[in-house]
């Protein structure tokens, strides 16, 4: 129904989200395999950079998230991992790349802004707040990582990326915020938790600046699990065992247990992490509030918001207060979790031009279109109410 846009103004804007690398099952690993193609990752890599030189000069790849598996494996084996990719990429002729923090790779933002504290105390300057609404950072200590003809050209953005394609402002988040809004599991339930228990916050008087600080507290705690020799391989166990449980919960005391715990931490109705993108819809709209009180009077919403973090590629739409439409698209993965049944949803990536955001699967080295939006139809953009 679509083509990629034809040579002009708008080069491809190219988005990458949760290829987890440190996991056994990611799909563009250094030494893992992609069991969807039973075949070596290293191939499906080779396959993905074949299909993207296709699209020739690209404007931007945007790396969405949960790049690096931080919570499950020590980034020493994620940073081994993900080095071919991040070689590959670094190689295509693109304009820029930005990165996007995600919940597994959160820790690497934290460096960012303690790296940033420090430097201000050497001076013997007062570091500025922990928390800012943008954090744009030109000179990462992750280029190292990257080759060297694309280090003038990496950038480190958190905790949205805000940009026009087209006529179209478009909004890129991780989507960490909106599963911890909208709930779903118990990983969403602890900075609620937090939040309620230890700030007295509730959803009714939530800012952005809580919403950080409740899953700072969370995702650093979590982190530093993945530094022990055993936490990893037993937290991922306990974590599968809890996905078993699901389906006698019911059925017992632990039932009670878990509605206790899902009352005090949200008072959203909970989900399951089999959540396809339609159902961000309501929480979608709540990030925008928090946005728009940050952001403060002139707040323009964006026309489409791009995330990642559920593992389900897909598209929707949700209707603002004032009648304009957000469409909402899911970038997908590349990583199997068999107890998500997502396998589907794995090798997909986002394509977004001047004519159209579309949602790609990669099948061999061509990539093949799933669902897609007109953007040529120019829309007018209200600030927000």
């Amino acid at each position: 129904m679509f083509d990629l846009a034809s040579p002009g103004p708008q080069k491809p804007v190219v988005v990458i989200s949760d290829t987890h690398f440190g996991e056994d099952l990611a799909t563009l690993g250094a030494t893992t395999h992609d069991v969807t193609r039973g075949a070596p990752a290293a191939a499906t890599l080779a396959y993905l950079i074949r299909a993207l030189e296709r699209l020739g000069p690209l404007d931007e790849i945007v790396l969405l998230g949960d790049i690096w598996e931080m919570w499950g494996a020590p980034f020493s084996l994620a940073h081994r991992e993900a080095s071919p990719f991040l070689a590959r990429l670094s190689s295509l002729p693109v304009e820029r790349i930005t990165y996007v923090p995600g919940n597994h790779d959160y820790h690497l933002l934290i460096q960012h802004i303690e790296q940033d504290q420090t430097a201000y105390l050497r001076r013997g300057e007062r570091p500025p707040r922990r928390y800012q609404a943008d954090y744009t950072y030109t000179d990462s200590f992750l280029v190292g990582l990257l080759g060297p003809q694309i280090r003038d050209r990496f950038v480190v953005k958190y905790p949205d990326y805000v940009r026009t394609i087209g006529t179209r402002r478009v909004a890129f988040h991780h989507g960490h915020h909106l599963a911890t809004l909208k709930g779903g599991d118990l990983f969403a339930s602890f900075p609620m938790l937090i939040l309620k228990q230890l700030e007295g916050v509730g959803l009714a008087t939530l800012t952005r600046e809580d919403l950080e600080r409740g899953i700072s507290i969370f995702y650093e705690m979590v982190y530093a699990g993945s530094l022990g020799d055993r936490t990893p391989d037993r937290l991922q166990a306990y974590w599968q065992q809890v996905q078993g449980w699901k389906t006698w919960w019911g059925w017992t005391l632990l039932a009670r247990i878990r509605d206790l715990l899902r009352s005090s931490s949200s008072m959203r109705e909970r989900g399951t992490p089999e959540v396809d993108v339609e159902r961000f819809a309501d929480s979608a709209h709540w990030l925008l509030r928090l946005m728009a009180a940050e952001a403060g009077p002139g707040f323009v919403a964006p026309d489409i918001l791009v995330f990642g973090h559920s593992h389900r590629s897909g598209l929707a739409s949700a209707a603002l207060p004032g009648g304009e439409t957000l469409h909402l698209l899911n970038s997908g993965c590349w990583l199997v979790e068999p107890h998500k049944r997502n396998t589907d949803h794995v090798n997909t990536l986002a394509i977004l031009d001047a004519e159209h955001a579309g949602v790609y699967k990669l099948d061999g080295d061509q990539l093949v279109l799933r669902e897609a939006i007109p953007l040529t139809r120019p829309e007018v953009i209200r600030a927000w109410p």
